[in-house]
């Protein structure tokens, strides 16, 4: 398997649970949390280039400093379908990324 591979495979576990933790967070009150979640999500999706869902999580991270209000809702949907399409757009990405990146007979070896 191959290192982007690994690595889309890592951001779709954290990414997810934070997703779903977000949920969970909002339902039970426990904003500060949530807005905490929220950012590490924000960074984590901006690291993969995922920047629909990072400015998902950026406003979903705002909400939370916030009182709770209807628009809760909405930014935790809009960041699940960002997660969604963010998933999307890297599985269409990997195999291209898959193809060897060194010319023949060179190899990552001693790098």
């Amino acid at each position: 398997m191959g290192l982007y591979q690994q690595i889309y495979r890592m951001f779709r576990v954290d990414a997810g649970s934070m997703v779903g933790q977000l949920a969970n967070l909002v339902a039970t009150g426990q904003r500060q949390e949530a807005q905490r979640v929220s950012h590490t999500l924000k960074g984590l999706a901006a690291t993969m280039g995922a920047t629909v869902l990072a400015a998902a999580a950026q406003q979903a991270e705002a909400a939370m400093a916030r009182e709770a209000s209807d628009e809760d809702t909405v930014l935790l949907a809009d960041a699940k379908e960002a997660f969604a399409q963010a998933c999307l757009s890297i599985e269409q990405a990997l195999p291209a990324l898959s193809g060897s990146q060194y010319p023949s007979g060179e190899s990552s070896e001693g790098i």
